[in-house]
């Protein structure tokens, strides 16, 4: 029997969440999970929120984020 993994955990400055959802980073995240690439997840959702930053504010806040993946694939 296959374990179901556990959600990617996403920790992250206002300066994502000010302009993007729950739903929608975890979302982005996901499409890396496979991949095994928690750089490439963040790196997408760092781009993504610094170009939401800059259509809508005159000043980008501060962006941080980290992805983790938790669990192991091979069982």
């Amino acid at each position: 029997m296959r374990q179901r993994l556990p959600p990617p955990q996403v920790l992250a400055s206002d300066g994502v969440w000010d302009f993007m959802p729950n739903e929608e980073v975890i979302q982005m995240v996901a499409k890396y999970y496979n991949q095994e690439s928690c750089r490439k997840a963040v790196r997408a959702v760092v781009k993504e929120a610094s170009e939401r930053w800059q259509s809508n504010e005159e000043v980008v806040d501060d962006i941080t984020c980290v992805v983790v993946f938790l669990g192991d694939k091979q069982r």
